[in-house]
């Protein structure tokens, strides 16, 4: 059976519960639990309340006539009103929306209703959340006229579900009139306790006719409508419909400007809650609700405009081989071998640091430290000392976190440093360190990613991470070579965000590396070339295989003006959605989301951030039509695969599909190489960067490296291709301390010394956008390591 919980004990239901269903509202949290579990929790919330049904009754709404002036949205929560002039219906119970009859000028109407006439109180908050998410995007007051009635006495006026919904009514300033009895109004207007008292400047139930209820609209409109509608205006940082949906209540990260000329004290002393990367860069984390309530405070310190797209890892491909009684990565013995150097990597599952190739031949750990995120920069270190104890149990996993799944962060170790009997790696001597971050926030993944990805992370996160692990190797006064796999398409592809600056600054420090794979995007048609220099592409397709819940694309813009963006639905060649306009549209089933042209103040190019909810299957149009015929770019992009399995563009281009992170300047980007037919890798992710820099620097062998994970596995992908460099560069760095001493390298020297040593073929104009600058063999790493730094 189902249950609602408050929002205070949400939090603590999905710990307990995480394996049962639950559907989270922004001020609580349904949940479903047997009879067993409902008798656990009760001991450890502060409320609980079953899912109760309701019925609905004939609501004394027929007409929007004489509301068409007020900057308001109408819902009606009842029976099914049959009227021209409702623009959407709502079924309750299948969570369905439908587009009826949408007018300009016009005050939208929303009818919902259940065809059973009978919902839950779960259907009905869950409702109550999408009016006014509608609400909010529209910018418009929410007015809901309802009539329900609870089939329980206890619940008929006093209830959670009651207090939820006038928590959403304070925090949206919006206004429910409730149609009820005259001999019933009484149970209503006297409160049983404090906290059930409802709200009386949002809440009115009555008894009147429809004239007199839309006299009681116009009356609470002119008392607070035009008073809300600029708290609205001056409450939200950041106006663009992607940053709107983000609950009030979810902690977001607001990178400020780099050289900001204030002190993270001024922000602190503000009462908001900071995230720090170092002495020079810095995050407000904390409730947008409450970020929104400083606007005015901070709004020049912050960028202009807010993106929070979501990262997925490089994945790797394994198929199984026949056993092999031993391998080692590199047949020749290397003279440097990673000693007193740190490897480092990045992931959300951890690492199992029960493997053998993880341990010294004592069977103590080579795990210097774990470091595993909490919140924010908040987390649990968890020292060699720590890891060899929990070794000695017959259950480590009670002492030391260990992965609940099979992981790729391991198998990358394995390669870059990993040893025991069976396996030699590359940098055997050389010790490691994990940072564990955490998912990506469930709202925040709907809004900017879409598709739920287990794996699916914040930049902000990644940077806290890289941090942690270059504190603790500084700590330790070692070199860290440091794997990041995350990357998204929802970006400028040239390193321009605030968080890559940031990252390449870090990049740039001595004794500390990051190596990055250009990731899988080449061969999943997710990037189209609409203008550029050479062509002008009036018309591409977005085709739909299956119906797809959520997509997410950008469209980068330079040099150009006075362009026109048609987007068409299938079989719809007539009712364009014009995404250079901020705008909420609905087509039948789907709802389009635009930003608008926004300025991108890092490259001085514009942008459209846009997504579709509920896209339907078929051939989807993106017209575009220049006003004056100038020369410059525009470039399109789809979310990433993991996020977007379903929608590919046509025609569409390999080049630059290479994720975010491998634009970044001063990085090692690597790209994948088949060695055995001397190819890129076909679903590599290639260059240039947008704004036309080399990247990937190089291509490394990313095919048919051989990995022991229980089985033995020939692995496959740009993470492979990442890690040989990972191991390599260790080596390097081993080789530095001990030939050249202090000061130490840093990512741009270790790029150097890199292609010092790559192979070039003789019909490639060199640097390449599908293999950089050549092709590092993993074989010639003894040499390089023989040769005497110049």
């Amino acid at each position: 059976m189902k249950y609602i919980v408050p929002k205070v004990d949400a939090m603590l239901c999905k710990t307990l519960f995480l394996k049962q269903r639950q559907e989270l509202i922004e001020f609580g949290s349904i949940i479903e639990l047997t009879d067993d579990k409902l008798v656990e929790i009760k001991e450890r919330v502060t409320d609980i309340e079953p899912d109760y049904e309701l019925l609905l009754k004939k609501v004394p709404f027929t007409t929007v006539k004489g509301l068409i002036h007020l900057p308001i949205i109408v819902a009606t929560i009842g029976n099914r009103v049959d009227s021209a002039e409702v623009s959407y219906e709502y079924d309750f119970s299948s969570q369905k929306w439908e587009e009826k009859n949408i007018k300009e000028q016009h005050t939208p109407w929303i009818c919902c209703y259940s065809s059973t006439e009978r919902i839950y109180s779960s259907e009905y908050l869950m409702g109550i959340e999408k009016l006014h998410q509608i609400a909010k995007q529209l910018k418009r007051t929410l007015v809901i006229v309802s009539h329900i009635e609870s089939q329980l006495p206890y619940f008929k006026s006093h209830s959670l579900m009651q207090e939820i919904f006038n928590l959403y009514l304070e925090t949206y300033k919006s206004i429910c009139i409730n149609s009820v009895a005259r001999e019933e109004i009484y149970q209503y207007e006297c409160p049983l306790s404090e906290r059930n008292k409802f709200n009386e400047k949002r809440m009115i139930y009555t008894h009147k006719s429809e004239a007199e209820v839309k006299l009681l609209i116009k009356k609470c409109f002119r008392k607070q409508g035009n008073e809300l509608l600029e708290n609205k205006s001056q409450m939200s940082l950041y106006q663009d419909n992607f940053y709107d949906r983000i609950p009030l209540s979810q902690r977001i990260y607001v990178p400020l400007n780099l050289l900001d000329d204030k002190d993270y004290s001024y922000y602190q002393e503000l009462g908001l809650r900071t995230v720090c990367v170092g002495k020079n860069y810095t995050f407000i984390y904390d409730e947008r609700q409450k970020i929104d309530s400083f606007r005015q405070e901070i709004a020049h310190h912050v960028p202009p405009n807010y993106m929070s797209p979501i990262l997925t890892p490089a994945l790797i491909q394994k198929e199984e081989v026949k056993p092999l009684k031993a391998y080692n990565q590199v047949s020749q013995e290397l003279k440097y071998l990673g000693e007193s150097v740190y490897i480092g990597i990045i992931g959300t599952k951890g690492v199992d640091y029960r493997k053998s190739y993880l341990r010294n031949e004592s069977g103590t750990t080579r795990i210097a430290c774990m470091w595993e995120q909490k919140e924010g920069n908040e987390g649990i270190y968890y020292t060699s000392n720590q890891i060899n104890a929990a070794l000695a149990l017959s259950n480590p996993g009670e002492s030391v976190p260990l992965p609940a799944s099979e992981e790729d962060e391991t198998l990358i170790l394995q390669i870059a440093g990993g040893k025991d009997e069976q396996y030699r790696g590359i940098a055997t001597h050389a010790e490691f360190i994990v940072a564990k971050i955490n998912k990506a926030p469930e709202a925040i993944n709907r809004i900017y990613g879409g598709v739920e990805e287990q794996e699916g992370v914040l930049m902000p996160e990644v940077l806290v991470a890289v941090h942690k692990l270059m504190e603790l190797a500084q700590l330790n006064n070692k070199p860290i070579v440091i794997y990041i796999p995350y990357s998204t398409n929802i970006s400028a592809h040239d390193g321009s965000s605030i968080i890559e600056q940031m990252l390449s600054q870090l990049a740039r420090k001595q004794n500390y590396t990051f190596i990055m794979p250009t990731g899988e995007e080449g061969d999943k048609n997710h990037h189209s070339i609409l203008v550029s220099d050479y062509d002008v592409l009036n018309k591409v397709s977005l085709q739909v295989k299956e119906q797809t819940p959520y997509l997410v694309g950008i469209i980068y813009i330079k040099c150009i003006q006075n362009t026109e963006f048609m987007l068409y639905p299938p079989k719809d060649n007539e009712h364009a959605i014009k995404l250079e306009r901020k705008a909420i549209t609905n087509r039948e089933k789907a709802t389009i989301y635009s930003t608008g042209l926004l300025d991108d103040y890092n490259n001085g190019s514009q942008y459209i951030l846009f997504s579709i909810e509920n896209m339907t299957p078929g051939t989807w149009t993106i017209e575009i039509e220049q006003q004056v015929a100038t020369r410059g770019m525009i470039d399109l992009w789809l979310s990433q695969q993991q996020l977007n399995p379903n929608v590919t563009l046509s025609p569409a281009t390999p080049f630059t599909t290479l994720g975010s992170n491998a634009t970044t300047d001063g990085i090692i980007s690597v790209s994948g190489f088949d060695g055995q037919n001397f190819v890129i890798l076909r679903s590599a992710g290639r260059g240039f960067n947008w704004n036309g820099i080399t990247n990937p620097i190089c291509v490394s062998r990313g095919i048919s490296i051989l990995i022991s994970d229980d089985r033995w596995n020939n692995a496959e992908g740009t993470a492979i291709a990442a890690s040989t460099l990972l191991g390599s560069i260790a080596c390097l760095y081993d080789k530095w301390q001990v030939e050249m001493g202090e000061p130490g390298a840093n990512s741009l020297i270790m790029r150097n010394l890199i292609l010092s040593d790559v192979y070039q073929f003789e019909d490639v104009t060199y640097p390449d956008r599908s293999q950089g600058y050549g092709v590092y063999q993993l074989e010639r790493l003894p040499q390089l390591l023989a040769t005497p730094i110049d």
